[in-house]
């Protein structure tokens, strides 16, 4: 069985982590994705020194990294979270699979089962995880699903500008 590692993400995985974000695959999911070195030190620089509420973690598939994920307090993410009844004692997670040779291999349910289960940074003691994604993005939503994550939203979040999303909460037993 592959082993999954998560580990924080580091400046030295900057130029890693502008290549996933600009992958093909990738850009037709996430908005406003920097990927120019000084965008990259702007947005995820805060979150390497802590001086952010994001947590971000590199996934290492036997020891190679091929992804991030990572978790936000939900009173960090824009309105939804609140708007959705979904703030109180919840967390944002968001993440990716950048490497291509990856995808396609039901690793997406594995990792995020392993993410939720070791609670990296213990999710500031949050016990509801929160995920958005697009409509479209079909193996997202059925990687939640398969995790045990339950749609509480569909439709337009028109506040963040964002069309044809679904929110799904994750109740974490501690």
């Amino acid at each position: 069985m592959t082993e999954i590692r998560f580990r924080p993400l580091a400046r030295a995985d900057f130029a890693l982590l502008a290549v996933w974000l600009g992958a093909e695959h990738v850009t037709p999911w996430f908005d406003h994705t920097p990927t120019a070195p000084d965008e990259i030190e702007a947005k995820y620089g805060p979150r390497v020194d802590g001086t952010d509420a994001t947590r971000v973690y590199v996934v290492e598939l036997e020891g190679e990294p091929v992804g991030f994920v990572q978790w936000t307090p939900a009173s960090q993410y824009g309105w939804w979270p609140a708007e959705l009844g979904l703030e109180q004692d919840s967390v944002a997670l968001d993440g990716l699979l950048g490497t291509p040779v990856v995808l396609g291999r039901g690793l997406g349910p594995r990792i995020l089962s392993q993410f939720l289960a070791e609670a990296p940074g213990d999710f500031g003691g949050a016990t509801r995880v929160i995920g958005e994604t697009a409509l479209g993005n079909q193996p997202m939503w059925r990687t939640m699903e398969r995790v045990g994550f339950k749609c509480v939203h569909e439709g337009d979040l028109t506040r963040d500008g964002k069309t044809d999303r679904r929110v799904y909460v994750y109740e974490r037993q501690r």
